[in-house]
């Protein structure tokens, strides 16, 4: 079986109704890894049973329909899906109320041995509630980075303010890197090192008029 085979089948098999794992896992390398925005790292086997839980319930002509797939050079597969379903059933706090929403999703499979190691589903998870008219949320992991960006921001305009009234700076919050970002630094470093330096140089001895303007902004 070829390794676009196997990914289809796998797609296929994952959101058939009344999916069950005996056969899901005969394209699942072990319990195989899951990455998704709403989800903390996972296995395939734990978001295949949840997916067969409540979320199945409100959307029970759930599905995902293969409509391209394409290899790269590093012999990962990359699948273009439609997502759909139709909200019948309760869904958390929310009641159905018969709407139907239809979204892109990209999976990146990492396959040996025509088996999936590794799934990456990306998809923009805002546009279902937005779809089904309800409120839209932010995941676990989008709630962190945007307060520590707000919490970034709030330092840079504080030293400006200490650096245009002659006080000084503040030390500049940590960057986001790689190592401590939860989704591979989306965003990237916040704060250059230039850009830091720029904030902390010293006022100069007399304000000029421009400064003053600013100044007066910041107040």
């Amino acid at each position: 079986m070829s390794v676009v085979d196997t990914a289809r089948k796998f797609i296929e098999t994952f959101f058939e109704k009344d999916s069950t794992w005996d056969r899901l896992s005969q394209y699942v390398d072990g319990d195989g890894t899951l990455e998704h925005q709403l989800l903390q790292p996972s296995t395939i086997r734990a978001a295949h049973a949840s997916l067969s839980g409540p979320f199945r319930d409100a959307f029970p002509d759930l599905t995902q329909r293969v409509v391209s797939t394409a290899v790269a050079d590093d012999g990962k597969v990359f699948v273009k899906t439609f997502a759909s379903g139709t909200f019948t059933g309760a869904w958390g706090q929310f009641q159905p109320n018969g709407r139907r929403w239809e979204i892109p999703v990209v999976w990146e499979l990492t396959i040996k041995g025509d088996k999936v190691v590794h799934a990456n589903e990306i998809e923009n998870h805002h546009a279902i509630n937005q779809q089904l008219g309800l409120p839209l949320f932010k995941s676990q992991i989008e709630q962190e980075i945007a307060t520590r960006e707000k919490a970034a921001i709030t330092d840079v305009i504080e030293s400006l303010k200490a650096v245009l009234t002659g006080g000084v700076s503040r030390p500049l919050a940590a960057p986001v890197t790689d190592q401590d970002d939860p989704i591979r630094n989306w965003r990237g470093t916040l704060f250059s090192g230039s850009a830091a330096a720029a904030v902390a140089a010293p006022a100069p001895a007399a304000a000029s008029d421009e400064t003053q303007a600013a100044t007066a902004v910041l107040r």
